[in-house]
This record gives structure tokens, sequence and C-alpha cells, in this order.
């Protein structure tokens, strides 16, 4: 046990997500925001470049980090084929148009046998089941397709990767932002402070969460968030 808490402290708390080591490893994150994420797998001796469409979070990136950020879409950025040891992203592909001719796109900027890491809603998910239309990771229109266990495998074969690890993980915020919906669809306007569940809320809150853990371990994918390793196939 203090083996694990240690490695979780030295990977910043991402050991879910961190890579395994490639010597000289060049590092992707589409979808890189203000480049945190990378700036945790610099120090680890990774060589590392963003792609996001915001021009203000590549500024910062630079400024922050020293870390140079493709401003566009991942399909219009320079990169040489097989040129990534690892590739990175977390809540970007429910927003693509066309999200498996990007898993293509990855699958050829990857070197083969190398790996990408993806993390998206679930929409097989508990919370989904219970909360409908109030849950969280609906954001329509900003989130064009969600996924399932399923249907995330299914996409990383067409795109010619290979699932290597898939699994789900529980948003306890989920139940806030639910009782958040709901009261401001009744009243027509914002909340202050949002999200906030209501103390009333509560009992049924951790009832619910607590069913959903226990069924956890007979089905690992009820979670909100569904996280995958997918690997390009050598040969």
């Amino acid at each position: 046990m203090a083996a694990g808490i240690f490695r979780n402290r030295a990977l910043y708390g991402l050991s879910y997500c961190f890579p395994p080591y490639f010597p000289d490893g060049m590092a992707l994150d589409v979808g890189c925001g203000n480049g945190a994420f990378l700036s945790y797998l610099k120090p680890h001796g990774w060589q590392v470049s963003g792609v996001d469409v915001s021009s203000q979070a590549a500024v910062v990136a630079k400024s922050e980090f020293d870390i140079d950020v493709f401003v566009g879409e991942l399909n219009d950025a320079p990169f040489s084929y097989e040129s990534f040891d690892f590739v990175h992203m977390s809540h970007v592909i429910e927003h693509m148009t066309e999200p498996i001719e990007s898993l293509k796109r990855i699958a050829q900027l990857l070197k083969p046998g190398r790996v990408v890491y993806i993390e998206t809603p679930n929409a097989d998910s508990d919370g989904f089941k219970t909360m409908g239309k109030y849950w969280f990771p609906l954001e329509s229109p900003r989130h064009v397709y969600l996924f399932s266990p399923k249907t995330l495998r299914e996409a990383i074969h067409r795109a010619g990767l290979r699932t290597t690890g898939i699994w789900s993980t529980f948003f306890p915020g989920a139940f806030s932002w639910e009782d958040t919906y709901r009261r401001e669809e009744k009243f027509g306007t914002l909340l202050p402070g949002r999200p906030t569940l209501r103390n009333t809320q509560i009992p049924r809150a951790l009832t619910k969460f607590m069913a959903s853990r226990i069924r956890h371990a007979f089905n690992a994918f009820n979670g909100d968030i569904l996280h995958a390793w997918a690997m390009r196939p050598i040969g």
C-alpha cells in the first residue's frame, strides 16, 4: 500500500492516466487546455506537444509551462506519422463531430505498439439512468456524442487501434448538478454558487451513490466516467 501511495504522489495523483515510460518519449495532448497535464509529463523526461481550439489557452501553456500548442483541429495539426509514443484525450472525444476519423488520425500519429488514453462520459452509467436529462455530462450541444463501453470499444477498433483496458469511475458531484439543474429549470435562472445540493436531497443522493458503488462490484461499467487505454498494434 505504501508503494502505491508514493507512486501516486510521484505521478501527481494521475497514475490512472499516466503513460508507461518510453525512452525519449513523445507525448501529445489533444484538447490540452492550458497544458497542465503536459506540464506533469515534462519532469519525467517527456517531450510534449498540445492541440487545442483556444488561442488563449495556448498562450497560457506557453507562458506558464513553455509548452507549444497548435491552435486548431487535430486533423490540421502538422505532426508527422508515427511521431508519438503517447496521446492523451481527456473529455475531448465527446466534442468531436467525427470521432472515429479523429481516432484514425491518432492511430496514424502513434508509433506501432504505443498508446492512447481516452476519458469520456459513460452513457451506460447509473447516473444517466437515474438522472435522465439532468445528468451533468449531457451538456448539449457542446457534447456531440456520448459513448457506452461497447460503442467506445467499437470506435477504437474501427480506428485500427486495440483496447487494452477500460473501466469506469463515479463523479459524486453529479447529484449536486442534478439538484441544481432541476431548480434552475423551475425558476428559469442560474443559481449562485452552483452546483449546490439541498440538505433535503442528501439522503437520496447518498442512497443512490452507495447503491451504485455496490453494483460496481458486479458491473465495472456503471460509473459516470469511462477510462480507456488503447494501443496501435505492431505489424
